[in-house]
């Protein structure tokens, strides 16, 4: 049996890394797969750019644990406010 592949995926295969650390084209592809009511791809997006990120510079900037930085990384169920401290911390940490 042949796996799905996704149509409207934003990301290319070959600079992932980068592509993941580009935190606007990130915060598209996040929106898009809420517009899509896509769970699986928002938290495999989420937790890619999570892993990609400076986890220890997310959690010194935050009061976010780094035990919850890595539960985002397994795609474990984290708030939405955890999530969006997250993505504020990275844009700042981009920005400085």
């Amino acid at each position: 049996m042949k796996s799905k592949k996704k149509k409207n995926s934003q990301f290319q295969k070959g600079n992932l890394l980068n592509e993941f650390l580009d935190i606007d084209e990130v915060k598209k592809a996040l929106a898009q797969s809420l517009i899509e009511g896509d769970v699986d791809s928002f938290k495999d997006i989420f937790a890619a750019f999570v892993d990609a990120s400076n986890k220890n510079e997310i959690s010194t900037r935050t009061s976010i644990s780094r035990n919850t930085i890595y539960r985002a990384i397994r795609k474990e169920n984290i708030t939405i406010d955890k999530a969006f401290e997250i993505l504020n911390a990275a844009e700042a940490i981009k920005t400085a």
